[in-house]
């Protein structure tokens, strides 16, 4: 097992010599070794060596900006769909063991086989992904990336899960962004340049921000879609040159229409490389869970996303609401298609002053809902009906928007069997202007039913502040010096125990039955202590 630049990550190897990376490229070693040892140093880790220290020459002569250009430029090769035999070099004069490592990329591009690549760690991955020096080839290459976006999602992911539970207890989330402030600084430069320009910046301006939470909450601003924006690298807008120079717009015919849609979702959700399909039947497993949400759209829903961006960037509109539809249908996935909620409206839901709630969606949204559950194109429409029925429910996710349902039925009734080329979108989608503290669905508190009121709770949470009730140091709850929150506490080593009498063990009691001596157990214990008891 080895460790790289400080990477906690473990994997296995043939040989337990240090690796040079390209995250930490100042301390690179040169190994001298002979016949024997050469032998004995794995491939992988003689190309990471190589690839280390072509990258530490490249970076020394680049500015800044040439190494975001740069950075951008090899991982559009990546992108190119279009690569026959997946190599861009010859295969000739390299090892057995290369040669193996070559032919498993190209299985696993062409959906055989696993990653040769899975387990590495980041700085491993990013030296492979962005070399140039014809090291790895571009299979090699296209395998790290896919190895290494899925490994950023699950980081993400897992920023998000701390920040929204540091921001529950404690009103801010400084001590996420610090940690994804690390994580930032650990990669390399051609690394970073894959991020937004102010990542850095926007994680320390709103990690140094205190009472957070109740800021968000008087703004009304959906937290939940905040901070998953906040730890997401890839969400810079795509520029139109950008998707230009990358697809072909010279013609109109059905398969350059497909492929700038393609594009444009790669883009926008995957940033520049599709990633790895979930099957249906793994959503739920530890591993996926932490992938990014967008991972979660299957096949079918990703060419259906990809020819709404196509239709709507033809018609001008703007693509946001493509990606707030998007990230719905790709959260339903993710919550095995809906099974894992509850629908509020079918239990007994009550405020804190014991009023029983309910939801509903506005008099607007609800009439839009009725004309497109009676209209002809749902029924034909290419979009999951089960995920259309979910959307529509204000029973669940009552406190989210959503996308905007007057979007969502122009997308029903043009990708039906009803739709045709000559459809028109509202001109109103061409400015995004969607106001995040207007709230689409409605909550009706009872003002005739009331509950029993609610039991004096252990702990309460306001303002930011915690505070132990009497009833909860009754119970033995104390604050935590520590972390400020309520804990209990722990029970004394040197607790009494209740004194007994010397003769108990003579007596029948509650607790405690004598276990009479018969003679086979007076035998037994003599055959046992046979030649163990030393006599004089």
């Amino acid at each position: 097992m080895i460790r790289i630049n400080g990477d906690t990550s473990s994997v296995t190897r043939t040989t337990s010599q240090p690796v040079p990376t390209s995250s930490d490229t100042g301390n690179i070693e040169k190994f001298e070794r002979s016949p024997h040892e050469s032998n004995t140093f794995s491939s992988l880790a003689q190309q990471l060596s190589a690839a280390a220290t072509h990258a530490l020459n490249r970076e020394s002569r680049l500015t800044n900006d040439e190494v975001k250009a740069e950075s951008h430029r090899l991982v559009l090769q990546l992108t190119d769909r279009n690569d026959p035999g997946h190599q861009t070099r010859s295969v000739d004069g390299m090892t057995a063991t290369l040669s193996e490592q070559a032919r498993r990329a190209v299985n696993f591009l062409a959906g055989k086989g696993s990653n040769p690549f899975q387990g590495l760690p980041n700085s491993s991955l990013t030296l492979i992904i962005w070399d140039d020096s014809q090291t790895f080839s571009l299979s090699e290459r296209k395998a790290a990336w896919q190895e290494y976006k899925a490994l950023q999602g699950a980081q993400q992911q897992t920023f998000v899960r701390a920040a929204q539970m540091e921001l529950s207890v404690h009103g801010r989330i400084g001590d996420t962004t610090r940690q994804a402030q690390n994580h930032f600084r650990q990669l390399s430069a051609m690394a970073q340049a894959q991020y937004p320009e102010d990542y850095a910046q926007r994680l320390e301006s709103i990690g140094s921000q205190k009472n957070l939470s109740d800021k968000l909450e008087h703004d009304k601003t959906d937290t939940g879609r905040l901070i998953e924006q906040m730890f997401t690298s890839d969400r810079s807008e795509p520029k139109t040159t950008e998707i230009s120079a990358t697809v072909d717009t010279s013609g109109k015919s059905a398969n350059a229409q497909q492929k700038t849609g393609y594009q444009t979702l790669i883009l926008r959700l995957y940033g520049n490389f599709e990633h790895p399909l979930i099957e249906p039947g793994q959503r739920r497993s530890e591993v996926n869970m932490r992938r990014g949400t967008y991972d979660f759209l299957t096949k079918e829903d990703r060419t259906l996303v990809a020819d709404m961006y196509e239709y709507s960037q033809r018609q001008g509109v703007d693509l946001k609401f493509v990606d707030d539809l998007a990230y719905d249908l790709a959260e339903y996935r993710q919550l095995d298609n809906g099974r894992v909620l509850i629908n509020q409206n079918h239990i007994n839901k009550f405020d804190r002053d014991g009023y029983r709630i309910s939801f509903s969606h506005n008099k607007e949204n609800a009439l839009t809902i009725k004309n497109i559950l009676n209209s002809t194109h749902f029924k034909s429409t290419r979009l999951d009906k089960g995920f259309l029925k979910f959307a529509f429910d204000p029973g669940f996710q009552p406190y989210s928007n959503g996308s905007d349902l007057q979007f969502m039925a122009q997308m029903i009734n043009h990708f039906s069997a009803q739709g045709t080329e000559h459809d028109q979108l509202d001109r109103r989608f061409e400015k995004y202007d969607r106001d995040p503290r207007i709230k689409d669905k409605i909550v009706h508190r009872s003002s005739t039913v009331q509950r029993q009121p609610l039991p004096e709770p252990d702990y309460a949470h306001n303002n930011g502040v915690w505070t132990i009730t009497p009833k909860g140091k009754a119970a033995g709850y104390v604050m935590d010096p520590l972390t400020g929150t309520p804990m209990l506490a722990k029970p004394s080593a040197n607790a009494e125990s209740k004194p007994g009498h010397v003769l108990d063990g003579f007596f029948d009691t509650a607790s405690n039955k004598r276990s009479l001596l018969t003679p086979f157990n007076l035998w037994f214990m003599k055959y046992k202590l046979q030649g163990r008891v030393r006599r004089p």
